[in-house]
């Protein structure tokens, strides 16, 4: 048990210190220009991610002056994030950053007069003993083992700022402590007894937003199930336009597939990840919503320039094989029988965009302009499908100048394809901002 900790811990430090170190080096020449590497990584500009969050927290701080707010970054690598406050007009004495990786804070230290301090762990002190206003970790918890959370945020804690920011994916170390890195002696993670609760001591937590300004504002409703009876809890909302809620999901692009399949994980170690989303006693996702080919490593299912009639399409979803994507949705459907699969592509293969475009990013419009590109795309997605629905475009009104893998259309491009591929089925789909998805008729080998 102290051996699988120590190692998944050793994992875990080998993994930050590379990444760190190679962070550096690519970042350093954007030390002073955080919006030209958040374009180069993500397509957007980072003051687009970031300031929408600074100042929210600033107006619950009382309308605070972002001059007068000091903010410390953890995990500030090259430091290009502070500088972007610091432009926005923060007061670069009270900005601090710390980092566990020493090129990046030498390259911060050299390009940048606001506080920059390197740590080894979490038990660290800023200059002066700041009372802090905001605290933001975007993506650090990354690159934290899940061994160290509690420390992570104790941290925090006891650093008592006012306000708290971070965002977060689901990190490496995450999926290696649900599947292996755990303190148990049989390499497992167990899911926590469900806390039990007298029937006369029930209560409901609940969200509300208002146009008055309450954002998830917290409420709580008690109910009394009596010693014999269930408590039954009726939300009525005042919506003009009701939408039934019919399911809630998650996306699966390669990473999560890639991850399971590269780890060399057993079924056994591989479960406590489908449960916490899929099983009875966790998320209950009845939704996916499911890449087709590619997100990022340029494969599809039709590689074969000019090829209209798609003789060459890959029925065997290769591509999704190799990465564990296919295994991964066969898993969901075996634990869900209602599982309802979304497809949507970021992109069409390049020999029918304008150009031979690659797959990572697109021109605009994005499709070659004879006709003939526009059907064998609206084909491809057809083929494809053995899903319950069909969306046009991972997202169809992205800019153009994005860098990632979205193609736009505008409407009259995204009708033109909606109106070819329903077509099989004898119905149109409106060009309206609601527009009905079509089911389809095929008859092909399932997913």
């Amino acid at each position: 048990m102290a051996d699988n900790k120590a190692n998944c811990q050793g994992k875990a430090a080998s993994f930050t210190n590379e990444f760190g170190d190679d962070y550096a080096e690519h970042s350093a020449v954007f030390a002073k220009d955080a919006d030209a590497e958040h374009m180069e990584m993500m397509g957007v500009p980072v003051r687009d991610v970031i300031m929408p969050a600074i100042e929210e927290a600033l107006r619950d701080l009382g309308g605070k002056a972002l001059k007068e707010a000091k903010i410390l970054e953890i995990g500030c690598g090259t430091g290009s994030i502070l500088d972007v406050l610091r432009l926005e007009g923060a007061n670069p004495d009270f900005l601090y950053g710390v980092d566990l990786n020493e090129k990046s804070v030498a390259i911060a230290k050299a390009n940048h007069n606001f506080h920059v301090q390197l740590v080894e762990g979490y038990d660290y002190v800023l200059p002066g003993n700041p009372v802090l206003d905001i605290v933001l970790c975007k993506q650090c918890l990354n690159h934290v083992p899940p061994a160290d959370y509690d420390e992570f945020f104790d941290k925090i804690r006891r650093l008592h700022p006012k306000y708290f920011i971070f965002t977060a994916l689901m990190s490496v170390y995450l999926l290696r402590h649900l599947f292996g890195c755990s303190s148990s002696s049989k390499n497992t993670t167990k899911a926590p007894e469900n806390p039990t609760s007298s029937p006369g001591d029930m209560q409901v937590q609940g969200f509300t937003t208002t146009p008055t300004g309450k954002k998830w504002s917290p409420m709580v409703a008690r109910v009394s199930g009596g010693a014999a009876g269930s408590p039954k809890v009726k939300v009525k909302t005042d919506a003009v336009d009701d939408w039934p809620i019919i399911g809630f999901g998650g996306s699966v692009p390669e990473m999560p597939g890639w991850t399971m399949g590269n780890l060399s994980l057993s079924e056994e170690q591989r479960q406590p990840f489908f449960d916490m989303y899929f099983g009875d006693d966790g998320a209950r996702y009845n939704f996916l919503r499911l890449c087709i080919h590619t997100t990022f490593d340029d494969y599809t299912f039709a590689d074969v320039p000019d090829d209209f009639n798609l003789d060459h399409f890959d029925y065997n979803v290769t591509g999704d094989r190799e990465n564990y994507k296919f295994q991964t949705v066969k898993k969901v459907q075996e634990m869900v029988p209602d599982l309802t699969i979304i497809g949507s592509a970021w992109s069409p293969p390049s020999w029918m965009k304008l150009g031979d475009h690659s797959m990572d990013g697109s021109p605009n419009p994005c499709l070659k302009r004879d006709p003939r590109y526009h059907q064998v795309w609206a084909k491809y997605l057809v083929t494809w499908v053995g899903s319950d629905h069909w969306l046009p475009s991972s997202a169809p009104l992205r800019s153009t100048h994005t860098r990632g893998l979205e193609c736009q259309y505008g409407p009259s491009r995204s009708r033109m394809s909606r109106r070819t591929t329903s077509h099989k089925t004898g119905r149109l789909v409106s060009s309206s901002p609601r527009p009905n998805l079509p089911s389809f008729e095929i008859t092909w080998a399932p997913l």
